[in-house]
C-alpha cells in the first residue's frame, strides 16, 4: 500500500547515517559479497549481517518468510561480532515487520468496511432482507438437515427452537432478549418470562412476534443481520485501535525529514518500542473478540510504550531476535478470514445462484422462442434494418445534399414559369393588338409605337372599347364582326397576366429556396438528433448508474472522516482508535479512487488530497480544511 510503503522508506532513510557510521567501523575483509545462507553455513557473523542488510535494503520489500529465516539464522549463530551491526540488522528487521503488520491491518480493514456497508444497506430494507434470506436458503436447509439428523440420532425432540437454531445459528449465541429492541421494551419482559416458563418454542415465537410485529422468518433475518452488523463494526473498531497503536509507537519525525535514529541507542530504543507494539498487536489479532485491550485502554498502552520505562532494553540481541521471530511466526499463522464465515457478506455462490437460476430458466425459454420463430425474427431484423437505411438515405442524406446544392446554386428547380415563355406570350399579345388596331382603327405608325408601350404596361383599352361595341350585337358580330377576335385577345391578355403573377411567385420562391430546403430536411434531422440524444443519454445514465455506488462510497467515507475529526476530543492529535479509523477510511478512498477518470488529472489530484489527509504532520484543523477543499473542488462529492 502507498501509505505503508512511504513510511517504510522514510524509516529506512533515517537509518542511513547510522548505517554509514557502522559500516565505516567494519573491517574491509568482511565486505566481500556473499549471500546470507552462505555466510550462515560458514558460521561467519559479520558477513552474514552485511548480506542481510543488503537484502533488506533492496527496492523490493522483504517478505515475512525471508525475515523469519534471517532471524532464525541469526539466533543460531554464535554471539560474537560487532554489537552495533547486530542491532542495526535487528532494527531494520523490526521496521520491515512493522510495515508489513501495518499493511496487513490496513488491507484487512477493507473487507470489514465492505461487509459493514453491505449489512448497513440491507438492514431495515425488507426487500433486501428477503433477498438475503433467499440467497442463504440452501445453506440454511443443509444446516437444518444436518442438525435434524444429529437430533434424530440422539433421540432428541424436534421443537421450534431446534428449527430456529439450525437455520439461524447466530441467534443461538445471543438470545432475542439481548437485542436492542428487547432491551428497549421493559413492559414486555414480564409477558416473555411468563410464556417462557410454559414452552420455550412458544416463548421464542411470542417474543419475535411481539418485538418485530412482522412475520417470524423476516424478524429472524433482521435480527441476524443486526448481529452481523454489530459484530463487524466491533471488529473494525478493534482493528482500527491496533492500527492506531502501531502509528503512535512508530518512529516519529519521518515525514518532516528529521532523523530520530541518529545513534545506535536511539535505534535500540525504537526497536524495543516497535517490538512491544507488534507483540500486543499480534496477540490481540489472534482473538479479535477479546476485551483485554479495551479494559486497559489502547491510548494508555501507547502512552506506556512511548513514555514509560522500557523493561525490554536489557534484552540481548539474540533474545530480541527470538522474540521478533515469534511475532513473525504468529503473523504468518494468523488468518483473518475466520470472521468472514460467520459475519462476512454472502459468498459468491450464495450471491449468484439465484440470478444464475433465473437466467438459466429465462434464457432457456428465450432460446426456445427464438428457435421456433427464427425466420420471423430474421425477417423483422431485415425489415427494421431496411427501414432505417431507407430513412437515412431518402430523408436525411439526399435532403442534405439538396441543401448543399442549393447553397452552391447547383440545383434551381423551384419555379412555376420561365422567362422565355413570358416573353413569347407578351410578343404574341403585342402583335395581336397591333394587328387589330391596324385593321380596325387605321392608326398611324407613331400611335402604333405608343400602343406597343401601353400593351407592355398592360393597357389594352383599344381592344376593350371594340369589345364593348361588338358585344351590343353578339350574334351578328360573332359571325360577321370582330367579337371573337377581341375575346381571343383578352384570353391572351389573361394568359400574360397569369404568367406575370407566376413570375412574381417564382421570385418569391427562389428568394426563400434555402428556407424550403431546410424545412424539408428539418423533421428528419430532428428525429435523428432525438434518437441519437436518447441513446447517448441512456448510455451516460447507464454509466452514471454504474459509477453511482463508487461516488456514494466516496461521499460516505469523506463524511465519516469529517465526523471523526469533529467528534475527537483531543485538540491537536487524534487518539489511537480515531487515527486507525481515519486510515481505514482513507484506504477506502484510495480503493474507490481507482475508478475515477484520468482525464485532466482528476485521479491524481484526488489522491493528492488523500495524501494530505494521511500526513501526520497536519493537525486536525488543517485536515478539516483539506476536506472543505475537496468538497469545493470535486463536483461528484456534492
Amino acid at each position: 500500500m502507498p501509505y505503508t510503503d512511504e513510511h517504510s522508506q522514510a524509516w529506512h532513510a533515517t537509518l542511513l547515517p547510522l548505517q554509514q557510521d557502522v559500516l565505516c567501523q567494519t573491517s574491509i575483509a568482511s565486505l566481500a559479497p556473499t549471500t546470507p545462507k552462505d555466510a550462515w553455513e560458514k558460521r561467519q557473523v559479520t558477513p552474514f549481517l552485511l548480506a542481510c542488510l543488503q537484502a533488506l535494503d533492496s527496492t523490493r520489500p522483504p517478505r515475512l518468510v525471508d525475515i523469519a529465516q534471517y532471524l532464525a539464522w541469526y539466533a543460531d549463530l554464535p554471539a560474537e561480532g560487532p554489537s552495533d551491526l547486530g542491532w542495526l540488522f535487528l532494527t531494520k528487521c523490526t521496521l520491515a515487520v512493522y510495515a508489513q503488520r501495518m499493511d496487513i491491518l490496513l488491507q484487512g480493514s477493507l473487507p470489514l468496511s465492505q461487509a459493514l456497508s453491505y449489512w448497513n444497506n440491507s438492514y431495515g430494507n425488507a426487500w433486501l432482507e428477503i433477498y438475503y434470506g433467499l440467497q442463504s436458503l440452501p445453506r440454511r436447509l443443509v444446516s437444518l438437515a444436518h442438525h435434524t439428523k444429529q437430533a434424530i440420532q440422539k433421540q432428541e425432540s424436534l421443537s421450534m427452537a431446534h428449527y430456529v437454531g439450525a437455520m439461524f445459528p447466530l441467534l443461538g449465541h445471543a438470545s432475542p432478549s439481548s437485542s436492542p429492541r428487547a432491551l428497549s421494551s421493559p413492559h414486555a419482559s414480564s409477558s416473555r418470562s411468563a410464556v417462557a416458563l410454559k414452552k420455550p418454542s412458544a416463548a421464542l415465537f411470542h417474543v419475535f412476534r411481539h418485538l418485530y410485529h412482522m412475520p417470524l422468518p423476516l424478524a429472524l433475518l433482521r435480527d441476524e443481520i443486526q448481529q452481523k452488523r454489530a459484530h463487524v463494526r466491533s471488529l473494525r473498531k478493534h482493528q482500527a485501535s491496533l492500527l492506531g497503536l502501531l502509528i503512535k509507537v512508530a518512529p516519529t519525525g519521518c515525514n518532516s525529514g528529521t532523523a530520530t535514529l541518529q545513534s545506535i541507542d536511539q535505534a535500540i530504543a525504537a526497536s524495543h518500542r516497535c517490538l512491544q507494539a507488534l507483540t500486543i498487536s499480534s496477540e490481540q489479532a489472534s482473538h479479535l473478540t477479546s476485551t483485554s485491550i479495551n479494559e486497559i485502554g489502547i491510548d494508555a498502552i501507547a502512552q506506556s510504550i512511548t513514555g514509560g520505562v522500557n523493561t525490554m532494553t536489557t534484552m540481548t540481541p539474540v533474545a530480541f531476535a527470538q522474540q521478533l521471530d515469534a511475532v513473525v511466526q504468529q503473523q504468518l499463522g494468523n488468518t483473518d478470514d475466520e470472521w468472514q464465515q460467520l459475519y462476512g457478506t454472502p459468498t459468491r455462490l450464495e450471491r449468484y445462484w439465484l440470478p444464475g437460476l433465473v437466467c438459466f430458466v429465462g434464457g432457456r425459454a428465450a432460446l426456445s422462442y427464438v428457435m421456433h420463430h427464427k425466420d420471423e425474427i430474421i425477417q423483422w431484423t431485415r425489415d427494421a434494418g431496411e427501414t432505417i437505411r431507407q430513412f437515412l438515405v431518402h430523408w436525411v442524406w439526399e435532403p442534405t445534399l439538396q441543401v448543399l446544392d442549393t447553397i452552391r446554386f447547383q440545383d434551381r428547380r423551384i419555379g412555376l414559369s420561365s422567362k422565355e415563355g413570358l416573353k413569347t406570350d407578351m410578343d404574341s399579345l403585342e402583335r395581336m393588338v397591333l394587328e387589330f388596331a391596324k385593321n380596325n382603327q387605321k392608326l398611324p405608325d407613331a400611335d402604333l409605337a405608343a400602343l406597343v408601350t401601353k400593351v407592355r404596361d398592360g393597357d389594352v383599352s383599344v381592344v376593350l372599347r371594340a369589345y364593348e361595341h361588338e358585344i351590343k350585337n353578339p350574334l351578328r358580330n360573332a359571325i360577321r364582326g370582330d367579337l371573337i377576335q377581341t375575346l381571343l385577345i383578352q384570353v391572351q391578355k389573361t394568359k400574360v397576366d397569369v404568367e406575370l403573377a407566376m413570375q412574381a411567385l417564382d421570385k418569391l420562391l427562389k428568394s426563400n429556396e434555402l428556407n424550403f430546403a431546410f424545412l424539408a430536411v428539418a423533421p428528419s434531422m430532428l428525429l435523428t438528433y432525438g434518437a441519437v440524444s436518447y441513446l447517448r443519454s441512456w448510455y451516460e445514465t447507464r454509466t452514471g448508474k454504474r459509477a453511482a455506488p463508487r461516488i456514494t462510497t466516496l461521499r460516505d467515507a469523506l463524511r465519516r472522516i469529517d465526523r471523526l475529526l469533529t467528534l475527537d476530543q483531543h485538540d491537536v492529535e487524534l487518539n489511537c482508535e480515531s487515527q486507525g479509523q481515519l486510515l481505514c477510511e482513507l484506504l477506502l478512498l484510495r480503493n474507490e479512487a481507482r475508478y475515477l477518470p484520468r482525464r485532466q488529472g482528476i485521479r491524481e489530484s484526488f489522491l493528492e488530497d488523500v495524501r494530505d489527509l494521511e500526513a501526520r504532520q497536519l493537525n486536525k484543523i488543517q485536515k478539516k480544511e483539506t476536506i472543505l477543499r475537496m468538497y469545493r473542488s470535486w463536483s461528484f462529492l456534492k
